[in-house]
């Protein structure tokens, strides 16, 4: 069975920074090598960042998405680029600085998990995380 018409997306977990370093740059660079390459005539379509806060996500500042975002796009510019989105804990959300990256993004797309489809409240988990 070939792989005739197929497309191939790529999800990656942006970090910016580690232990003090900045790692911008090497991501950078390390994501347009990947969206370049090519196998029996097929190459990925798309590229899509998970940005969360925590241990091995996201660990750089307001600036370095801007930085992300200019070096990205400067060197994937017909790149479509997505940000997943994973609202059910907000903090992770302001920790990783999401308005500029889905502000920048060329789509969105949300985290949803099964089980957050069976709550033991009248409303589900993911409508109380939707709310202001």
């Amino acid at each position: 069975m070939g792989l005739t018409g197929l497309e191939l997306h790529a999800w990656c977990v942006p970090v910016g920074r580690f232990q003090g370093a900045i790692l911008v740059d090497r991501e950078v660079a390390l994501l347009t090598q990947l969206m370049a390459a090519e196998a029996d005539g097929v190459g990925l379509k798309s590229l899509s960042l998970d940005v969360e806060a925590g241990g091995g996500f996201w660990g750089g500042t307001p600036q370095d998405v801007l930085d992300y975002w200019r070096k990205l796009r400067a060197s994937l510019p017909n790149t479509h680029v997505s940000v997943i989105l994973d609202y059910r804990f907000r903090k992770q959300g302001r920790e990783a600085f999401i308005t500029p990256w889905a502000t920048r993004a060329d789509s969105l797309q949300p985290m949803v998990y099964p089980g957050e489809f069976f709550p033991a409240a009248a409303d589900m988990p993911i409508e109380r995380a939707a709310r202001p």
